[in-house]
């Protein structure tokens, strides 16, 4: 699984347009930028921005309105990109063990301390947090918060009530890739503190400052106070995309490239055809699918780009060891 937005949002700028080929239209600064010396329409004769907006609804569009389909378009094509890729991959459910426990100890409080788990995966993979399950002998009324690395302000809480003797069952379905802190602040526990297997205790909230816990084995169910988070792992290459998104140019740009023949050759707009004063639809269907004389094509050669994207990133990749600690 990967996050199709935060890919998009990274990769709206690897390939550009000139903006000098529409009278009276003026793109702005994100449709001309190009990260990777890639635009759009320097891949083809047909991708032109003036047959784009011959072939869209409605033909009269004001200049705002057109930097906005184009920026669409992109991200239509980045997302066309990203699923060709996946497509004959698995959905990448790990079998890794899925759950951690936490153990009471009698121990004098620390001003500040926050004790809870360091959740942390590799660029390939991610983590969803599935449910914590509480168990005490006391009533306590807290939260549980989970911050991002470097953040001081959590990205997620959530209220915990609970009663004497009485497992609570909280799910969570939150998803997170990186590393996360799962905490429970310990001012606003009664009596006790807990120190986690594969925990963290630290006196300085913030940055790298996270000192890791003792690791204690052999926890079992009769524990006067009991923390467990229950999670799955997933393959998730959104953050070893973007890392290597230079990879990914031409792919994109022939992406776009077969969108704007496509829309050609599906177009019933006479304005098109009148302006070309060719059979542009015919044109437009050899240069995306090639003759019996002339194999080569836009289709061919976006799958060359597909595979050779797999081969550079993802082929043989070692799949690495998430780690919690």
């Amino acid at each position: 699984m990967q996050n199709i937005i935060l890919i998009q949002d990274n990769l709206k700028n690897l390939v550009g347009w000139r903006n000098n080929t529409l009278p009276n239209f003026n793109l702005d600064a994100d449709n001309i930028k190009s990260e990777s010396g890639l635009y759009y329409n320097d891949a083809n004769t047909l991708v032109t921005l003036e047959n784009i907006k011959d072939t869209t609804k409605p033909t009269e569009k004001s200049e705002l309105e057109f930097n906005e389909m184009l920026k669409t378009f992109s991200k239509s094509v980045i997302n066309s990109v990203v699923l060709d890729i996946f497509s004959t991959k698995n959905g990448c459910l790990i079998n890794l063990p899925s759950t951690l426990s936490s153990k009471e100890i009698t121990q004098d409080k620390k001003a500040g301390q926050k004790i809870g788990f360091v959740l942390e995966t590799p660029t390939t993979q991610g983590m969803n947090l599935n449910q914590v399950s509480f168990l005490s002998e006391n009533a306590e009324t807290f939260e549980l918060k989970l911050y991002k690395e470097y953040s001081q302000v959590a990205v997620k809480s959530w209220d915990v009530t609970l009663q004497p003797n009485e497992k609570l069952d909280l799910f969570l379905n939150h998803y997170i890739s990186g590393r996360h802190y799962l905490i429970v602040e310990e001012d606003s526990l009664d009596s006790t503190i807990l120190e986690l297997e594969n925990s963290f205790v630290s006196s300085a909230f913030g940055g790298a400052e996270f000192v890791a816990g003792d690791h204690i084995e052999n926890l079992t169910a009769s524990q006067s106070k009991l923390f467990t988070v229950s999670y799955s792992i997933y393959n998730d290459y959104t953050n070893f995309i973007i890392q290597n998104k230079i990879f990914f140019a031409n792919a994109v740009q022939l992406a776009m490239t077969k969108k704007i023949l496509e829309a050609i050759i599906t177009t019933t707009r006479s304005n098109l055809v009148q302006r070309q004063n060719v059979d542009i639809v015919s044109i437009a269907y050899e240069m995306l699918n090639g003759t019996e004389e002339n194999k080569e094509s836009i289709n061919v050669n976006y799958k060359r780009a597909i595979d050779e994207i797999n081969r550079t990133l993802f082929d043989k990749r070692k799949i690495y060891k998430t780690t919690i600690g």
